[in-house]
């Protein structure tokens, strides 16, 4: 009975009619790969350029020039006619022009991906390598209650209370959420199960005599649904399991 209703939370939490739907993240393998292809695309325009012929005088293109000296407004003649330019040249510009916009959003990809390795590097410095494979938040037998936040009626977050844990503090609580974020940032993490990486979501660590509380606080009262189910669902794991 208790797998079952576990299994629902679950279910819940995944399935939810009235929960935000999230923006699926790119993390570094991800902007990377999109870096190349933009690089790939820029090679073939640059490609495309080089191989276009020179134009002649009797291959320029003037445009309608007949019309152009018809075109008036009121008694003035409106002026929309353009030089006679080399057709081949403006191919040429057009696809140079696409290959650099094509290797300065490559440019911009790649130091999205070097940002969030940095982050990543800076927040889990330190952390033991047996965390980082896993939100802090799955220690779920140290978790005492889920008490959800409302502002005026609506949930807009969730209370999550540690038990005391010989060697949690406060600190040791932050480090390890701010590292797991960062993580989860780089691997480009979505549908996650830890209400701390809802979108737009604030986390906040607080202590009081020895148990350590973990403060999500989300923008809306979809965001704080999703953040209250996770967390119940959490608990109803640990149910489970003993």
């Amino acid at each position: 009975m208790r797998a079952q209703t576990w299994l629902g939370l679950l279910l819940l939490v995944s399935c939810g009619g009235k929960q935000k739907v999230e923006d699926r993240p790119r993390g570094y393998a991800e902007l990377m790969t999109d870096a190349e292809r933009h690089e790939r695309k820029a090679e073939h325009h640059d490609q495309v350029a080089g191989e276009l012929p020179t134009g002649k005088p009797e291959n320029f293109a003037c445009g309608d020039t007949v019309l152009s000296d018809q075109s008036t407004t009121g008694t003035e003649r409106v002026t929309t006619w353009t030089p006679c330019w080399d057709p081949a040249e403006e191919a040429v510009e057009s696809h140079r022009d696409a290959a650099a916009r094509e290797r300065k959003t490559a440019r911009v990809e790649r130091a999205q991906a070097v940002a969030l390795a940095r982050a990543e590097l800076g927040s889990c410095r330190g952390i033991p390598p047996r965390e980082l494979s896993h939100t802090p938040l799955s220690h779920r037998r140290s978790i005492a209650e889920v008490i959800p936040h409302r502002v005026s009626g609506e949930v807009r977050g969730v209370h999550i209370v540690f038990k005391r844990v010989p060697g949690l503090d406060a600190r040791w609580m932050e480090r390890a959420i701010e590292c797991h974020r960062a993580r989860a940032a780089v691997l480009g993490r979505s549908g996650s199960p830890d209400p701390t990486l809802i979108p737009e979501a604030q986390v906040t660590v607080s202590e009081d005599g020895g148990r350590v509380t973990v403060f999500v606080r989300t923008p809306d009262g979809d965001s704080g649904e999703l953040a209250l189910a996770r967390a119940q669902a959490l608990t109803a794991t640990q149910s489970a399991i003993r």
